[in-house]
């Protein structure tokens, strides 16, 4: 009998052991679905009374501003090239034909300077020829 009876402790200590884990098992699954019932409530309301919300669309502003700024300042860049190009092109930029127009005014001065020098000369020419005749005897003046 003490068989019997040990045999028989043996299986309700078992039972009870086997009764024990049970229960902390399911306690310990109680627990975790409190923590994700927790979780998923706090994860249902506004992180920092909206303030993460408003976080977010400030930086989908603030990216939808970047993207914005990027693509005016390629627009910008090409049209400083076009300016670039206006300016400095040899053929129809503002610098070519500056200095085509310097070259040319330039060359005005030249010849004004060779025209005016002919019409001094010109003239120094004719007052001497005067001056010889006068004192040649060939002009006369008469009072």
């Amino acid at each position: 009998m003490t068989q019997k009876k040990s045999s028989s402790l043996t299986a309700r200590q078992s039972h009870y052991r086997n009764r024990a884990f049970e229960n902390h098992v399911t306690s310990t699954l109680e627990a975790q679905d409190r923590a994700l019932e927790r979780l998923a409530e706090k994860l249902e309301r506004p992180a920092l009374n909206g303030g993460f919300d408003d976080l977010v669309k400030k930086v989908d502003k603030i990216e939808g501003v970047t993207d914005q700024l990027k693509t005016d300042q390629a627009a910008s860049g090409k049209k400083i090239d076009a300016i670039h190009v206006a300016i400095y092109d040899p053929d129809t930029g503002l610098y070519g034909r500056v200095k085509e127009h310097a070259q040319v005014i330039t060359r005005a001065g030249k010849g004004l300077t060779w025209f005016v020098g002919i019409v001094i000369a010109a003239g120094m020419t004719g007052i001497g020829k005067v001056m010889y005749d006068f004192l040649a005897g060939r002009v006369h003046f008469t009072p």
